[in-house]
């Protein structure tokens, strides 16, 4: 997994130790953290086009290319959307997570 200005806001924390609860195997908590980290990608980005107006949208996409992990990222989106982020992903996040962990503990 690579390092994206979000990561702060993520309680990984406690889906790591929902997960080690139901799989054992390595490679398969390999497969399992690449899985959530790719939905969680998607969801943040996707929550983040939502608030972001579409004008600035192909600029974020360069900047976000060019330092995915720059914590500024958060202060460019803020400027552009007027709103403040880091709540929103917080949000989406935690949400995330809860039905992610209420999945794995059905497995």
């Amino acid at each position: 997994m690579s390092k994206l200005f979000w990561d702060h806001l993520i309680a990984f924390e406690t889906l790591e130790l929902d997960i080690k609860q139901v799989i054992n195997a390595p490679e398969e908590l390999d497969e399992m953290r690449n899985l959530i980290d790719e939905i969680l990608h998607h969801r943040i980005l996707g929550i983040i086009f939502d608030h972001l107006p579409e004008e600035h949208h192909e600029e974020f996409l360069n900047l976000f290319h060019e330092a995915p992990f720059d914590t500024k990222l958060i202060n460019y989106i803020n400027e552009k959307s007027g709103k403040d982020i880091e709540v929103v992903i917080k949000m989406e996040a935690d949400l995330i997570l809860t039905e992610l962990t209420g999945d794995i503990k059905k497995r």
